[in-house]
């Protein structure tokens, strides 16, 4: 926001993550060089330190968190570390409760997700270079693979990439993902072609994760999907065929036929968008989907009850606040949001679906500037077209 720079605060935090009972966050001091990663067990728990960087680091050769992962009941957390700005990240695996590092450490790391029983880690590795390839081919076959924690990394097994299931084709440059699903019957698999918003989407019994076979393709391309969440029987889908700012549809898992699916939030004047146009769209809680959306450039939230026939409801905000960032767990009600204003640094509010309120944590510290006697106004101009 504009009060954000106008004056930075004392402390920062950003990238927060709901784990079962845990909250995990980064969090930046005034004059710090980066970011470490902090954990604690719900607000009221004492906030620990488990990434310092400061540590990691020597005099001219800094490490950066560039992304953390933490099991769906927050006890592990995996972090992609990277040396020197190179973003060729080794993924290390710590304990939440104790800050312990696990001796498995995953080269080549690019992103993952637990298994719901949180005793796997599906992870999709980067190729190997060869002498004097260009950097470049180490984008050209990511190979996705499951580590069971606790195990030799050598042991590790393929769970898709190119040439690897006859269901799923990977071509060059693209990125395969495949996960078992909590309290889902089915496994998810997407394949996403770089840089490009659309992906495919593939449905099949968890055992296609070791036997590479039995995966049905619900979506392609054309179908121009970009955010995707199972939720038992009932696959979700952002898509935004024929839909300049996108809609949601949910088809049974059982019979995924897109040609049949029920739209949940038909197209409108929302725009679908975590950040980039449809993308990280789909925020699933245990009561519902929130979903990410813009009115009129404002960031809002658009909560959606499981289920067919469900009814999509605005979550209601602070007068003049918006929404920055929607963070949610499958297993825990409701949803933590980041809001803030032009002239309102804001905070972590927490939305309780049951008397439909928000309530600001103190989860971001107060700076000491008084914003009461800032004002901003909002004008409107219409357009040529």
């Amino acid at each position: 926001t504009l009060f954000r720079s106008m004056n930075a605060p004392d402390v920062t935090i950003t990238d927060v993550q709901l784990a079962g009972d845990y909250i995990f966050y980064r969090k930046r001091l005034r004059g710090q060089d980066q970011a470490d990663l902090c954990v604690r067990k719900g607000l009221a728990g004492s906030e620990r330190l488990l990434v310092d960087l400061s540590k990691l680091s020597t005099p001219g050769h800094h490490i950066s968190l560039d992304n953390y992962t933490p099991s769906d009941d927050g006890k592990y957390v995996v972090a992609g570390l990277s040396a020197g700005g190179s973003e060729l990240k080794t993924a290390h695996i710590y304990e939440a409760d104790t800050g312990r590092e696990l001796p498995d450490q995953l080269e080549r790391y690019e992103d993952g997700n637990f298994s719901p029983d949180g005793k796997t880690y599906y992870y999709l590795q980067l190729q190997k270079l060869a002498p004097n390839e260009p950097a470049i081919d180490k984008y050209r076959h990511p190979t996705e693979y499951s580590h069971v924690l606790g195990t030799p990394v050598s042991e590790d097994k393929v769970v898709l990439g190119e040439n690897v299931s006859p269901d799923v084709p990977v071509a060059d440059y693209q990125f395969p993902f495949a996960i078992p699903f909590p309290e889902s019957r089915y496994a998810l698999a997407l394949v996403v072609p770089g840089v490009d918003a659309f992906r495919d989407v593939y449905l099949g019994d968890p055992g296609a994760l070791t036997t590479h076979q039995g995966w049905h393709r619900v979506a392609v391309r054309k179908d121009k999907v970009t955010d995707v969440w199972l939720h038992g029987n009932d696959l979700y889908l952002v898509s935004f065929d024929g839909a300049m700012n996108g809609k949601l549809l949910r088809v049974d898992a059982a019979h995924p036929d897109l040609a049949h699916a029920e739209v949940i939030v038909p197209p409108s004047d929302l725009v679908f968008s975590g950040g980039f146009i449809g993308s990280d769209v789909i925020h699933a809680a245990q009561d519902a989907l929130y979903l990410r959306v813009l009115q009129k450039g404002y960031g809002e939230v658009l909560r959606v009850p499981y289920g067919a026939g469900a009814k999509a409801r605005m979550v209601s905000l602070p007068a003049g606040e918006q929404v920055y960032s929607a963070i949610t767990a499958h297993n825990v009600p409701g949803a933590l949001l980041d809001l803030n204003s032009w002239t309102d640094p804001g905070d972590f509010y927490r939305y309780d679906a049951t008397s439909r309120t928000v309530t600001a944590t103190g989860l971001q510290p107060r700076n000491s500037v008084d914003p009461t006697n800032l004002v901003s106004e909002e004008v409107e101009a219409k357009a040529a077209d």
